[in-house]
């Protein structure tokens, strides 16, 4: 059986970190003043069903102590109600049964007839929120006036999506995560009587990964106790419970806080090369951030951080509140995408161009080689040639500033006088060159621009000579979309950052000459681009 449940609490006393509520409840039971329906709400695994079966006990034990509304737990009505096969005690999972029908033969028509053998018929109906509306309406009736022998406890972690005349027919009890000391003191208490020794880093792990969940930390010591040792060391919890080193999240953090693009890279290839879990990582990035943004507004650290408030001062730098939460919004953004990315350590990468993006003008040269050392993007080869150039030669003056913007074709341009040096380089790229760059490019465009990811993953290159490429696209309102001057200058200046040269012109050609037919789509062809879809069906 798993420790949860073999632990899992029976009396109010053993309810974790409820305290006000378990006394207030006894003392309903010692003087006879329960409640007809009660609502238990809170986070998940902190003891609401528990409570609620502990109260269905006291109600119907026949070997209570004097004064006392804790159940004995040894006659036959407990053990039945502890084991679940009393049929006067009907616990529901709302969950799995949302339906007026359910509600109506399973608690209406139940609760209208007298319990078998015990005092009373007590309803727990777990995840209640998920009932339906007329689910609701139908036991509406029969919360507000229940037969005399009818308790209701309803528990939820959402008490917000309840109907107001609901809650107005119970009383509500708020049960609150349960404190890390509490936590840490029952974990130790388990293992104890478990016989076996776990360090106390471990200890301090396992209650923070918890995150205040009771049935979470057991169940975290139970995977431990697993591994069939009577000492358990810090070695033994890392094959279960990958943690992210310090040493490598703060060398991570230090790097993209002061914009070192190339080092905070070189992080994420040693975190790859070894084995490092990613979302452990991100976990420990964000507690890390928070003790940060605890400390600059506190001046504490936060209650089981390992940091010292030495390595906290060192992470901050010149670094401010703003700047840290920031980073942090960008964290937990990239997070939430681990599982849909291709590489999860893909999510590491793109905190940092997400950071650069928005704490630079422009991609730093550390930036570009940083990207380029990672993706093994060739450096662009080019050619010097003496200066004889006429108007219409495609050469760059090296004394000329980069180009970075570029105009659609067609688009209206100004004339600018340019002074050329003695020696020009003409610009070399290859199909091949332009191939190693394109997953950085499709990357950059998916994280900077939504609208045009779609069509960039569509698009293939069809040729490339001199700074112009070819891309194929499969519609016309793709074309159409790719010539906008934003989307141009977006496309072109990633490109040519990529490729360390000044400017790079596209060219597109359409695959589907069909698709420039107007007709009654066309005015739906924006709205699909800029989601990222395409038109199925007119």
């Amino acid at each position: 059986m798993a420790l949860y449940h073999t632990y899992r609490p029976q009396t109010f006393v053993d309810v974790l970190g409820q305290d006000i509520i378990t006394t207030t409840l006894s003392n309903q039971i010692l003087t006879g003043r329960t409640a007809h329906a009660y609502l238990f709400s809170g986070p998940r695994g902190v003891g609401k069903t528990t409570t609620a079966r502990i109260i269905a006990k006291s109600l119907s034990c026949t070997h209570k102590a004097e004064h006392s509304a804790e159940p004995c737990n040894t006659c036959a009505t407990c053990i039945s109600i502890t084991d679940g096969s009393a049929i006067d005690i009907i616990e529901i999972d709302a969950a799995s049964n949302t339906g007026v029908d359910h509600v109506r033969e399973v608690i209406i028509e139940s609760a209208n007839t007298r319990p078998t053998s015990l005092p009373y018929k007590i309803f727990i109906i777990d995840e209640v929120h998920m009932l339906s509306k007329s689910a609701f309406n139908a036991l509406l009736k029969t919360l507000e006036e229940p037969p005399k022998h009818v308790v209701f406890v309803l528990a939820t972690t959402e008490p917000e999506k309840l109907p107001d005349t609901i809650i107005s027919r119970c009383q509500h009890f708020h049960f609150k995560n349960i404190p890390d000391d509490i936590l840490h003191t029952h974990i130790t208490s388990l293992a104890t009587r478990e016989g076996v020794t776990i360090d106390n880093t471990i200890i301090d792990r396992i209650v923070r990964k918890s995150g205040g969940c009771g049935r979470d930390a057991v169940r975290f010591l139970d995977q431990l106790l697993g591994l069939g040792k009577k000492d358990i060391t810090i070695t033994d919890a890392n094959t279960l419970f990958p943690v992210a080193a310090d040493e490598w999240v703060k060398s991570y953090l230090t790097a993209i806080l002061i914009n070192d693009a190339q080092q905070a890279i070189t992080c994420v290839v040693e975190a790859q090369e070894q084995g490092q879990h990613v979302k452990s990582l991100m976990e420990r990035i964000l507690e890390i951030l928070r003790a940060i943004l605890v400390y600059t507004t506190t001046k504490t650290i936060p209650h089981g951080e390992l940091l010292t408030e030495a390595e906290i001062k060192e992470l901050l730098g010149t670094a401010n509140t703003n700047t840290v939460l920031s980073l942090f919004d960008i964290v937990v953004e990239r997070q939430r995408q681990i599982d849909v990315l291709p590489l999860p350590s893909y999510a590491l990468e793109l905190v940092i161009y997400t950071w650069l993006a928005q704490n630079t003008t422009s991609p730093t040269p550390n930036h570009v080689s940083a990207v380029k050392e990672v993706l093994q993007i060739p450096t662009t080869h080019t050619t010097t040639k003496p200066t004889t150039t006429s108007v219409t030669e495609t050469v760059i003056p090296k004394s000329s500033p980069p180009i970075t913007t570029q105009l659609a074709p067609n688009q209206q341009t100004q004339t600018q006088t340019t002074h050329v040096d003695t020696t020009t380089q003409i610009i070399s790229i290859t199909k091949e060159q332009v191939r190693d760059i394109w997953r950085a490019f499709t990357t950059y465009i998916e994280n900077n621009s939504p609208s045009l990811a779609f069509i960039v993953h569509m698009a293939e290159i069809v040729d490339v000579k001199d700074t112009t490429i070819t891309i194929s696209v499969p519609y016309s309102f793709h074309s159409d979309k790719i010539k906008q001057a934003k989307s141009y200058t977006t496309l072109t200046t990633a490109l040519a950052t990529l490729l360390s040269v000044p400017y790079i012109s596209i060219d597109v050609v359409v695959t589907n000459q069909e698709s420039n037919v107007q007709d009654s789509t066309a005015p739906l062809q924006d709205l699909t681009t800029a989601f990222g879809g395409q038109i199925v069906s007119a």
